[in-house]
């Protein structure tokens, strides 16, 4: 078993993924995150039940940001 660190950002115009720190593809989606009163899931999509669509694997931390990290951010992070 190996650990990895999953980053997702958004800023707005464009959705970025990275793994381990390193840049792994990029969305473009413009838009805004809606605020909601539902409750946020980790591990499987919103709406859906866990036995249905779920994330099987563990997540040990979730770290929720009000801005998109710059890349350089995330891989300082990744190396914590």
């Amino acid at each position: 078993k190996a650990w990895h660190n999953v980053v997702a950002t958004f800023d707005g115009a464009a959705m970025r993924l990275y793994v381990d720190g390193a840049p792994l593809g990029k969305l473009n989606a413009a838009g805004d995150i809606p605020v909601t009163g539902d409750p946020l899931g980790i591990g499987t999509k919103p709406g859906r039940s866990p036995a249905v669509d779920h994330f099987f694997g563990q997540i040990s931390e979730v770290r929720l940001y009000n801005v998109a990290l710059l890349p350089e951010h995330v891989k300082a992070q990744a190396t914590q």
